[in-house]
Parts: structure tokens; sequence; C-alpha cells
């Protein structure tokens, strides 16, 4: 409660007119208070002009009185030349002179103590308020000479007797210590203005550097009353609110968000005040200007004043409003892929680098018969024997080494119960941020009954092969008609093999081979024996009825369950490369891989043994015609595969 006494409105009216007059000097803290320094001493030179010359009036001193009024009149003028034009250095000089002129006729004219003693207090304080520390310094030590030499100059210099020495001494030590005194509080003054221009530069800078951050920064920060009304934000929280500075100054926050929210935000705030905690975050609705409603974040404090009473609260404020839409959908999407994990019938799963599960669906406690309790840390050495265990560990070694993206194998595991079943595992590293190995997750499926079938299949395949052996002797039964082709079937499927392991082919694709070779003329069981063993040259009906044997061999074996294409093999071998073989004149890659092979090892064998009608022309001659037409007649690289057996590796026809 402010002081309204009389005495108060007093002095404050006596501040008021002295910063009045003192107004039009410069705005310097310094030199506004000598400003007023030099106002009060001159008022106060004014006062004692017109008390001392009062005094003299009465004792008949009217020359002295005519000095007094002079000296009053010189102050008032200084004072309104101060008011009016405000030019310090003309002042500092005017006042300065003025004070020593008149003090120096008072020790000259009225020799009376008291007046003497009176500039003794005044002149130091005054020269120093009106000049400053330097010049008043000066100005006093100045007037302290002259008035001690008028003080002991002669009489007839003064008209009156000098002083005494006691006197002079007195004045003269009252006056230096007010001299040093008053240098000493201006010195100090000097020091404590200086340090509070740099207090408030360093706080101005400090403000500016801390406004400057609150603008810059993407979160809102307010400052509320008790009340609840804005009184202080950055431009992010009118951005967040989408009103204007001016809309949001003195805003209550019932403003800006709904009934439910607005008593949320005043229980949050209730709490802070009683507890003094401001840890605490609230989330609540907030209704922009345009009426959209945003998700935010709001952190709250207590604000005091000076004498530590509350005034209000500051915070921080925060839309997180896209946060909360991107970790909704994390949540929707982590819930979509657990549902599509645990409902899937493979199993997925999770380890560390030591192979220990760290996460997986129920399908791998269905496969392994472990509940997730005891899974949960259990290592695969658990579940396999030494052998399966070894090769897991290979597998991921090899992966974690070389850093790759995916490895399969199969292993047996020993299910809980005891009961051995065979699964397929795939596995591919796990990688945290800084993209460092910690583990690996794959997809486990039961492959048991895969297994069970594969190897019933396997079983039935060689009896199968058993038995197409057992026909194939049959078959081949039909180069007993022909003395001179006995042998060229299995000679030719020799031969055939040896040209596909030389070309590298898998060893499934030569077993076909081999088979097809075995049977590649079974068509000419539908030639009647005289024309398969005439020993003359064929005409030409009768060679029509020989080339027939390729599609009788194809009619024969096309309807023959088989893993190979034999029918095909066999209605093929008579082909060429360029169209010129029979019986559907098939040209280049139109002809099986498996019937190029046939081709050329059907020509090799049937060249360099005899027939009914010519003698053997032998292996050389045989060799020259594929050596001739290779890449004409017959394939480049199979005709090439054939010399090298021949020639490098020194094969022979059994």
């Amino acid at each position: 409660m402010q002081n309204t006494s009389p005495s108060y409105k007093k002095g404050l009216s006596i501040i008021r007119f002295l910063s009045k007059i003192s107004s039009s000097w410069p705005l310097d803290p310094e030199e506004n208070r000598r400003a007023m320094l030099a106002v009060f001493f001159l008022l106060t030179m004014m006062i004692f002009t017109l008390a001392f010359s009062v005094y003299h009036f009465y004792n008949r001193h009217y020359i002295i009185v005519v000095w007094d009024f002079l000296g009053f009149f010189l102050s008032l003028l200084i004072l309104l030349y101060l008011y009016k034009k405000g030019k310090t250095d003309i002042v500092d000089w005017m006042v300065g002179s003025g004070l020593i002129l008149f003090g120096s006729v008072t020790t000259i004219i009225g020799r009376a103590e008291i007046s003497i003693f009176f500039w003794a207090f005044v002149l130091p304080i005054a020269f120093f308020a009106v000049v400053g520390k330097k010049k008043g310094l000066v100005l006093s030590l100045l007037y302290l000479c002259i008035n001690i030499f008028l003080m002991i100059a002669p009489e007839q210099m003064m008209h009156s007797q000098p002083y005494f020495p006691s006197f002079i001494i007195r004045f003269s030590v009252i006056y230096i210590i007010i001299t040093f005194a008053t240098y000493s509080y201006e010195f100090s003054q000097k020091t404590l203005v200086t340090d509070i221009q740099q207090s408030e530069e360093k706080y101005r800078r400090s403000e500016e550097r801390y406004r400057t951050i609150l603008e810059k920064i993407e979160d809102g920060y307010f400052e509320v009353n008790l009340v609840g009304k804005l009184t202080f934000f950055n431009n992010a929280t009118c951005v967040l609110f989408g009103y204007s500075p001016n809309e949001l100054m003195g805003m209550h926050y019932k403003r800006y968000t709904d009934k439910e929210n607005a008593r949320k935000l005043f229980q949050t705030f209730n709490e802070v005040y009683r507890t003094g905690i401001g840890s605490r975050i609230l989330e609540y609705e907030a209704i922009r200007k345009d009426g959209t409603k945003r998700q935010v974040e709001i952190f709250a404090s207590l604000m005091k004043n000076s004498e530590g009473n509350v005034t209000g609260f500051r915070g921080i404020i925060r839309d997180i409003t896209e946060r909360r839409k991107a970790e909704e959908f994390l949540r929707q999407s982590e819930e979509k892929y657990r549902t599509i994990l645990e409902n899937m019938e493979e199993g997925y799963y999770e380890v560390d680098l030591s192979g220990k599960f760290t996460f997986f669906n129920d399908s791998i406690c269905q496969i392994t018969g472990y509940s997730r309790e005891e899974l949960i840390g259990m290592s695969y050495r658990q579940y396999a024997d030494e052998e399966n265990s070894k090769k897991v560990f290979q597998k991921l070694n090899k992966l974690y080494k070389t850093r790759g993206s995916t490895a399969g194998f199969d292993l047996q595991m020993i299910r809980k119960d005891g009961a051995k079943r065979y699964i397929e595992a795939s596995a591919s590293l796990t990688k945290d941020s800084w993209g460092n190995p910690i583990g690996f997750r794959g997809i486990v499926r039961d492959i048991t009954e895969r297994k069970q079938v594969e190897k019933g299949f396997q079983r039935t395949m060689e009896s199968l092969q058993k038995a197409m052996g057992t026909t194939v002797k049959v078959l081949t039964a039909s180069e007993t008609r022909d003395p001179f082709t006995a042998g060229h079937q299995s000679r030719t499927a020799h031969l055939a093999c040896a040209i596909a392991r030389e070309m590298g082919l898998p060893q499934d694709k030569i077993e076909g081979i081999h088979l097809a070779g075995i049977i590649h003329d079974i068509g000419k069981l539908s030639i009647p024996a005289d024309i398969l063993t005439k020993p003359a040259k064929l005409t030409e009906l009768e060679f029509s009825l020989v080339k027939g044997h390729s599609q009788s061999g194809y009619e024969m074996l096309k309807d023959v369950e088989s893993p190979w294409p034999l029918a095909e093999i066999v209605y093929q071998h008579h082909e060429r490369m360029n169209g010129s073989g029979y019986p559907r004149n098939l040209r280049g890659t139109e002809i099986l891989l498996e019937a190029r092979i046939m081709a050329v090892a059907d020509v090799v064998e049937a060249m360099s043994s005899p027939r009914s009608y010519r003698p053997a022309l032998g292996i050389e001659a045989a060799l020259a015609e594929i050596r001739k037409n290779k890449g004409f007649l017959y394939d480049d690289v199979v005709a090439d595969a054939c010399w090298k057996l021949f020639k490098e590796k020194g094969y022979q026809l059994a």
C-alpha cells in the first residue's frame, strides 16, 4: 500500500521539480545524476544567499547585502539557462567560477566565520556535483589555495585583519577532509554507475538472447497469471492456436478448449499451485481459431516475483497431434502384424547372437512342444542333437561373418515329448540402428510329413527304375533280330552319358539320357527283319520304313510314366541342327539337349561299327564327320565334348 503522507508527497514533488529542471541534460546516468545535484546546490545557494542578506542587513553590512542579492540572481539565471538550453560545458564553468567568486568574496568582505565554514562544507560538494570527479578536484584545490591566500593577506589588501592561524588550519583541515570524502564518494558512485551500466547491458543482451531463443524454438512458451489469462508468449504459441499476438494477449485458457479439457487444465494448474512442483505434463485437446482440434502436451511451473510470491504460471506447450497419429498408426500396424504372426502356420522366431530365443509366435511353441515360459531364453542346442546343433551353428556363423541376407537349412529337432521332427528354417541378420548385428530372425516350418512323402517317393522311384530296367532289357531284345546292330543301343547310351558328364550335366539328367539311349531304337520292332538285315542298299520305300522307327518309338513310349522325357528323346534323336533331320525337321533349340547328345553318340557308334550293307568305317571317320558338320548338323558344344573324350581323355567304345 502506497504512503500518502504530506511529507512523502512533498519529497516526491521536490524530486520531480529537480528532474524537470535537469531533464534537458544528457540521458547518461552519471550526467543525469550530476544535473540533479547541480540544480540542488544552486537552489541551496539561492536560499543561503537570501538568508545571509537578511543577516547582513540586520548588522548593517549593506555592501554585502547587495553582494548576496547578486549571488541569488546569478544562481537563478544559471538555473533558467540550464532549464532552457541544457549546455553542460557552459553551465559547469558558470557554476564553478560563480561558487569560487562568491566564496572568495565572502572571505574578503565578510570575514564572518559562519559564512566561511558554510562555503567550506558546500563548495567541494558543489564542485564535484557540477563538473564531475576530476574537474571538481582541481576546482576544490584551486579554491582552497585562493581562500588561504586571502585569509593570510595583509590588512592593507583586505581592509581587515588577517585570520588567526588556528582558524586557517581548522578551515583547511575541514575543507580537505570534505574534498577527499566527496572525491571518494564520487569515485565509488562512478564505479557503481559503471557496474550498473555493465549489468544493464549484460541483462539486455541476456534478455535479447533468450527472447531470440524463445522466438526460434518450435515449441510454444507461455506465461499466464493466476486467473489463467495469457500475459506473455512466443510466436510458436500464436502459430499453434492460430491467433494473432493481439488476439491472444489476455485470452483465458477456456477460450481455446472445451469444458472437459478446461477442467483438466484447471486441476493441473491448481495442483502445481498447491504443491509447488512444476514437473507435471498434461495432454489435452486444444481448439484453434479455425475450429480444428489439436492434441497438445503442456508442462507448467510456478512463476514468482522478487518477494517470492506466486504471480502466475509459465511453461512449454507442444503440438503432438502428428506424433499421436504416428503412434496410433504404429499401434494398429503392430497389432495387425502380430495378428498375422500368431495366425500363420509357420513359426516366426527371433534369437540373439548366442542363439537364445527372444521372440516367437505360437506356432513355434506348437512345433517344439514347449510353452512360452519354457521357450524364452532357450538355445537351439537344447532341442537338437550334437550333429544338428553343429549344422545350425555353421549356418548362423557364416551368415554373421559374411553379413549375408538370408540362409536356409534343414535339421532334425527333438520335441519336448522326445519325438523327432524335421524342420526347414530360414535365417537373416537383425541389426540395431547403427547397423551392428544383434541377432537373427527367420521362419520355421515342420516338414516331417513332406520328408516322409519324399522317402516314399524315393522308394517308389527306385522300384520304378528297377521295373523300367527290366522292361528295357526285354525291349532291347529287338537287337537280336539284327546281329550287326547287337549292342548298338547300349554302346550309344554309354557314349551319350559320357558326353553329358563332360558337359557338366546333373546326374538326374544323365540317368534319363542313359535310359533313353538304351531304348532309342525301340521303334525298329515295327520294321520287318529282312529289311533290317538286308545286305544291299535299301530302296526308297524300305528306307522310308526305317525312318519311321523314331515315330514308332515315340508312339510306344508316350504314355509311359517317367520323370524324364524318354518319348521325346527317342522321337528327336534323328533331328539335325539345320532342320534336315527327320521325322519333323526340327532345328536348333527346338531339339531337346538330350536328343542332340543322343544324335552325336548314335552317329559315332553307327559309323564305328559294321553293318549288313557295309564294313565298319572306324572311329576316326566318325569323329571327322562330327567335327566337319558341328554347328551345321550337330550341336557345337556336344560335338566338342565328344571330340575331347576321344582325343584328350582316351575314351573307347565298349
